[in-house]
């Protein structure tokens, strides 16, 4: 046998180096055992395999057997995204292209071993739609050139076949698939010819499919899709009118189907054709291919393409006039944001359209970003579209209507209240930028009403996440100019001063969150000296003309500013923020006072009362460091404020029926307390529901204390005695008697004249008591009492006719 030449044995050699990599592939592509450099020889062995053109007929078997393991393989990879796994997809391809004549391809005989037409028409078919498939494949992964290799092995078989069918009589069942795959054929070569951007052969390929009579509708669906795909590729490449060809190619041939129940696939492709087509149409631009435009989209609007897509075709072609109907396009623009899903693409769509509208409409504009903020944002799900939505709608405002206030308050309220949206801290700092801006404007302008009212807007409780610094300004400027407001005479200042203490509040809240995060620098100490200090200041000035409640609130505000200041704050501006605090709360102590004197409410009068005993608690804590460094008169006159507080806390705690507080309280306010203060005191346990005990032990606090206090008034004094006497004489018989004992005292020392019915009174009724002792037996007790009788009785100025009468019936009683 002649040796083999060394051409041919080369390429033997290397045909069998590939079967054997072939052989092992499936294990070199396994995750774990994938060798590093497995992508280089995939490409090498891609390079081999197109070299070689032609096999022996004896070696097809092999590669064929080969090709369907590693097509096989190609498969179950096709999750796998590595560059290897894609090396892999386009290996079969590569076996498949080889035999170069396919009528020399061994036969697999049907019946027995000879060779069959039959047979080897279906053999001729397989090799086909094998061709065919790996084609395509290699085309959707952009190998042009080794699917323009495979497309011309494919030809040589349409040839074959050819030759073969108009020779040979075939079943049915071989025309049907043969014709199947010749459509298939011209199908790859138009979408081989469109990659390869060779529109001109992709034209003569489609002439050759449009001639067939023979094509299924399942392929003149593919061939729309395909048409379809190249219309968008040249529309991409901005080829508008090439594009518009080929769409309209593929509208036709869908338009042209008589399907009873077109499939799902069916209807969307026809609704993208049409969409895309028109697209195009608007892009050519001429006054022929817009009205075609609108004629299209009139027959859209009855048909089964999506109405969202319709009316954004609608709003566009409205765009391309320039002397479009507003109201018209508001309108579109409106059913758009009422049916559209929201995602953030259509959102980012509407607000494209949206600013198109606002160069026609700023006051639509407005209606139609309200509409979408309100009726489509208002989920927690959407807040961040929400808060750019309410920026644009601010911006949107600050242009053209500055002045339209109300109705951006009335959105807001809604958002707050309704939808339970809290801005958060970067759209608020954006949106209170903008609205500074218009403040600064208005109050430039000397529109002091549009400056307060875009103050308040600012400081709206949607933007509770505000950025602290801008807040803090906005807060202040807010202030200064309601401030304005209420001096005017000419102006009800009721509404203003409402929102002031609004202000006041929402800055107090605002400084204490701050310190709970550690945020102190961000509300500095410059702003809470300016909050404290102005609200006391307008406490103090508006305190008689103001509702309690509104003054209290201011109070409440500049205590809890006080309190939110740094400990390092130097001893003197200390020792003065400490003093005002004691100043807050006797003004609040008094305010309450008289808030609860008025309460119609029960409860409310309590609640009142409990504040009251809260204050008077702070006040007491803080005074006594005040009197040590105060001079004389200041001290003088926190001491009378002492005393004033002194007497509103023991009414509240009488309110309250606290009696076993009422002697603490008596207790620690005693250093502090006037003729005044005990008047009143005594009044107010004299006509409470107090247990007599307490009532007793409280009088008897008062006398105490009293009697040793320059400048009493006598009169109020032996009232207060008399009383307790009647309430302790047959039942307390101890404090009766240190009562009695007290009387002597208390006129000798007195400057004033102790009241003659008053002591004749004591005299007559404490030597009654006597006898009562004496008729009990109790002969002691009648000696003390009958003793103490004679004794005040001498105290009367009456040249001692009444202590004569008395001792007279005490010798009767023969007692010794």
């Amino acid at each position: 046998m002649a040796p083999m030449k060394p051409h041919l044995m080369e390429k033997a050699n290397a045909l069998k180096k590939i079967l054997s990599f072939a052989t092992i592939l499936p294990k070199l592509l396994s995750p774990k055992d994938r060798p590093t450099n497995l992508n280089i020889d995939l490409y090498q062995y891609i390079d081999d395999l197109s070299e070689y053109n032609v096999i022996n007929a004896t070696d097809f078997p092999q590669f064929d057997e080969h090709g369907t393991t590693v097509w096989n393989l190609s498969s179950k990879l096709k999750e796998d995204d590595s560059t290897s796994a894609h090396l892999c997809a386009y290996l079969p391809a590569c076996f498949w292209i080889l035999p170069n004549d396919p009528l020399k391809v061994p036969i697999q005989s049907i019946e027995g071993d000879h060779q069959d037409d039959e047979a080897l028409h279906r053999q001729m078919v397989a090799f086909r739609r094998s061709r065919i498939m790996k084609a395509n494949l290699t085309i959707e992964k952009g190998h042009l050139d080794l699917a323009g290799r495979i497309a011309e092995k494919a030809a040589h078989y349409e040839a074959a076949l050819s030759t073969k069918q108009s020779s040979t009589p075939n079943s049915e069942d071989i025309e049907t698939v043969y014709s199947k795959l010749s459509a298939d054929y011209n199908l790859l070569r138009i979408a081989l010819a469109w990659k390869q951007n060779r529109l001109d052969l992709a034209d003569n390929w489609l002439v050759k499919l449009d001639s067939r009579q023979d094509i299924s509708e399942g392929q003149k669906e593919e061939l729309a899709d395909l048409l379809f795909e190249i219309g968008k590729s040249q529309a991409m490449l901005a080829r508008p009118s090439e594009a518009v060809i080929w769409l309209e190619r593929a509208d036709h041939l869908l338009s042209s189907q008589t399907l009873e129940e077109p499939s799902n696939e069916h209807v969307e492709l026809q609704s993208a054709v049409a969409h895309h087509l028109i697209r195009a149409l608007m892009s050519v631009g001429d006054g022929d291919a817009i009205n075609r435009c609108w004629l299209r989209v009139k027959q859209l609007d009855s048909g089964p393409i999506e109405s969202l897509a319709v009316l954004m075709l609608k709003l566009d072609l409205l765009l391309m006039d320039e002397n479009f109907c507003t109201e018209t396009y508001f309108e579109f623009l409106l059913s758009i944001i009422r049916v559209v899903h929201v995602t953030e693409s259509t959102i980012k769509t509407i607000l494209y359209y949206i600013h198109k509208l606002r160069i026609r409409s700023v006051e639509l504009t407005h209606v139609i970003l309200e509409t979408l903020l309100l009726e489509r944002l208002s989920s927690t799900d959407y807040q961040e579209w929400a808060e750019k939505v309410l920026v644009t709608i601010i911006w949107n405002i600050s242009k053209e209507q500055k002045k339209e206030t109300k109705k951006l308050s009335q959105m807001l309220d809604t958002l707050r209240d309704q939808v339970s949206i809290v801005i958060g801290a970067i759209a608020t700092h954006a949106a209170q930028m903008l609205m500074w801006g218009l403040i600064e404007d208005s109050y430039n302008a000397a529109d002091m009403e549009i400056a307060e009212a875009w103050c308040l807007l600012a400081l709206h409780r949607v933007f509770d996440r505000s950025a602290d610094l801008n807040t803090g300004k906005l807060q202040r400027c807010t202030i200064r100019l309601l401030m304005q407001e209420i001096e005017d005479p000419n102006v009800d200042s009721a509404p203003s001063i409402y929102t002031i203490c609004g202000v006041f509040e929402g800055a107090a809240v605002q400084a204490g969150r701050l310190r709970q995060e550690g945020k102190d620098g961000d509300f500095s100490t410059h702003e809470l000296d300016w909050f404290a200090r102005n609200s006391y200041n307008l406490a103090l000035k508006f305190a008689g003309k103001w509702s309690p409640a509104q003054t209290l609130t201011l109070l409440k505000v500049a205590v809890t500013f006080i309190d939110l200041y740094p400990p390092e704050v130097n001893s003197t501006s200390q020792a003065d923020l400490s003093l005002r605090r004691v100043f807050c709360t006797y003004l609040s102590g008094c305010l309450l006072t008289v808030q609860a004197r008025e309460q119609p409410e029960f409860e409310e009068q309590l609640k009142c009362y409990r504040e009251v005993r809260e204050q008077a608690d702070s006040f007491r804590r803080n005074l006594q460091e005040q009197l040590d460094r105060l001079s004389e008169g200041a001290r003088e006159d926190l001491v009378q404020k002492a005393a004033t507080f002194l007497t509103f806390e023991f009414e509240a705690a009488v309110r309250l029926r606290e009696w076993e507080n009422l002697s603490h309280i008596l207790a620690s306010g005693q250093e502090h307390g006037d003729s005044k203060t005990y008047n009143i005191i005594a009044d107010i346990i004299l006509a409470s529901e107090a247990p007599t005990d307490c009532i007793i032990a409280t009088l008897q606090q008062v006398i105490n204390v009293t009697s040793n206090v320059s400048g009493i008034e006598i009169l109020k004094l032996a009232r207060w005695i008399r009383c307790l006497l009647q309430l302790v004489l047959t039942s307390k018989k101890e404090i009766a008697e240190h009562l009695l004992d007290q009387v002597p005292v208390v006129v000798k020392s007195s400057d004033q004249i102790y009241p003659h019915e008053e002591l004749e009174w004591l005299a007559t009724t404490t030597f009654n008591r006597a006898i009562d002792f004496y008729c009990a037996s109790q002969d002691g007790d009648c000696v003390v009492w009958a003793g103490k009788a004679v004794e005040i009785a001498g105290l009367l100025n009456d040249g001692g006719v009444l202590r004569s009468l008395l001792e007279d019936k005490y010798k009767a009683l023969k007692l010794g």
